[in-house]
């Protein structure tokens, strides 16, 4: 179950424990974040014309919601980065277009209240981030987002260690946000169709930090390992992955 409703923040996590996103990347990075709900949506800057994707008029309002926060994050981290035209379209795929000279990812989570989340770097480096308000996943989730590696892994070791995930289900939510950020971090220049069993994530509570291994040797123009960091709360998880001097 999502949480409920809090009051809306424009760049900044209520918690007063979370850093600047920015130190959970490996390069310069210039991020923005926030929550928004139905009733605060106004309060984005609105969507410019080359932003509005076909159908968005026929979305449902969670849908809409979380879209403009996330390109109003992305506009304000790429204004932050010095981009001339901080405009954000959607490709054909639905990936998100960012302007020539910049890599950039985003993010939302939550259903009655809508964190969303933007991080922008030059496109000498690829960055992945991914959020997640907590939950518990189900036995099947779980199977199919952990590898059996990673499952005697929790219970051997990251089970007892500061700041680790209190169960099984948590963790695999954890994990299942630093795929995604691995995923989101090298899709984009590689188009790599891997699934979740196909990379081993090697997670360390205490530093907050985690490596996330590929497995397959089909993609060679994947790296084979790369590292990340998340910050986490109450609330939500985060992580960013980082692929330094793809070039």
């Amino acid at each position: 179950m999502d949480p409920a409703p809090v009051s809306y923040s424009l760049d900044g996590l209520h918690a007063p424990h979370w850093t600047d996103l920015s130190e959970l990347f490996d390069v310069p990075v210039h991020t923005s974040h926030g929550e928004v709900d139905a009733s605060s949506i106004t309060w984005l800057s609105p969507l410019a014309l080359d932003e509005i994707p076909d159908g968005y008029q026929r979305w449902v309002e969670k849908r809409q919601r979380e879209f403009r926060a996330g390109r109003h994050h992305a506009r304000t981290a790429l204004d932050r980065a010095g981009a001339v035209s901080p405009i954000v379209r959607r490709g054909d795929d639905g990936l998100p277009l960012f302007p020539a000279g910049y890599h950039g990812s985003i993010t939302h989570t939550g259903r009655d209240l809508t964190f969303a989340a933007a991080a922008i770097c030059t496109a000498h480096h690829a960055i992945g981030l991914d959020a997640e308000n907590h939950k518990e996943l189900s036995a099947s989730m779980v199977d199919a987002i952990l590898l059996p590696m990673e499952q005697r892994r929790f219970h051997q070791t990251t089970a007892s260690a500061q700041q680790a995930p209190s169960s099984l289900g948590l963790f695999a939510l954890w994990v299942f946000s630093m795929k995604e950020a691995f995923y989101k971090c090298i899709y984009p220049h590689c188009a790599a169709p891997f699934g979740f069993l196909d990379l081993d994530v090697d997670v360390e509570p205490s530093r907050q930090a985690f490596v996330v291994t590929l497995r397959s040797k089909k993609y060679p123009d994947v790296p084979s390992q790369l590292g990340g960091r998340y910050a986490v709360d109450h609330q939500r998880i985060i992580c960013a992955v980082t692929w330094p001097n793809r070039a």
